[in-house]
């Protein structure tokens, strides 16, 4: 497990077996790339990689984080892996749908579960 803390957002990537989950709360702009970006490339360097990406508590996304989560799709792709986005927020949701990004990378649906 790792987390790093930054003034506006935080990482956090936690694997248990063979499922990586990065978990991102707060803001996410460009400052903040270099550290996502180390996060999720770890995440998607094997085989077969299996990561969630969870972004329920994120209170602000910009195009270079939107960038990373395309990214990080493509490269578990490449490596038949999967990449699932947690998202519940309107806000994020929308934006999301926005950038085309459910095309790319699938959303978990959690609207059965309590």
């Amino acid at each position: 497990m790792s987390s790093e803390h930054y003034p506006d957002g935080t990482v956090r990537s936690v694997t248990t077996g063979y499922r990586t989950t990065v978990t991102l709360h707060g803001e996410f702009d460009i400052a903040v790339t270099p550290v996502l970006t180390a996060h999720l490339d770890d995440a998607t360097a094997g085989p077969r990689p299996e990561v969630v990406v969870d972004l329920r508590t994120v209170t602000f996304i910009d195009c270079s984080t939107l960038g990373l989560l395309c990214r990080a799709g493509r490269r578990c792709r490449e490596r038949d892996g999967t990449l699932t986005l947690i998202c519940t927020d309107p806000r994020t949701l929308h934006l999301l749908g926005i950038a085309g990004l459910p095309q790319a990378v699938p959303l978990a649906d959690l609207r059965s579960r309590p």
